[in-house]
């Protein structure tokens, strides 16, 4: 908890890894509710219906790997203790030597930053690894070269 019996974190939204298939998955679920919507379906879009409940009944998001989060501080001061804490945590070499064990995660040294506008987040980036998206971002680069 924070000062004054407030909570320092309001909500914390975890990524995790669905092996690029985030994108497919969002559009059945979209679909899903479009038919769930309608006042009559035919055969085919109930077995398509079923069959999303199906697929999203199996997804068992909890043994999904984390790849990152989202933190949401229920105040600005809390997000500036944080940034100050973890103020190291971006420097590419030495960032994660200048954590100490208090500040990791299960021994695991964590990047800190100050998250985007969600209108101007991918989302469907999110759901592969980091190494993927450097892999990805250095293609592009050299695509355009």
């Amino acid at each position: 908890p924070g000062e004054e019996g407030h909570q320092a974190v309001f909500k914390v939204s975890l990524i995790r890894d669905f092996k690029g298939k985030l994108h497919t998955m969002r559009k059945v679920v979209e679909r899903a509710k479009k038919i769930g919507e309608q006042s009559q379906t035919t055969p085919k879009e109930e077995k398509e219906l079923a069959d999303a409940e199906e697929e999203l009944k199996h997804l068992n998001l909890e043994e999904k790997d984390v790849l990152g989060a989202f933190v949401t501080f229920t105040y600005i001061k809390f997000k500036e203790f944080v940034s100050q804490e973890y103020r190291f945590s971006r420097l590419l070499a030495l960032g994660p030597f200048l954590q100490g064990p208090d500040q990791r995660f299960e021994g695991n040294a964590l990047k800190l930053h100050s998250a985007p506008l969600p209108s101007d987040i991918f989302w469907e980036n999110f759901d592969c690894p980091s190494t993927m998206r450097r892999l990805k971002t250095s293609l592009m680069g050299l695509t355009f070269l």
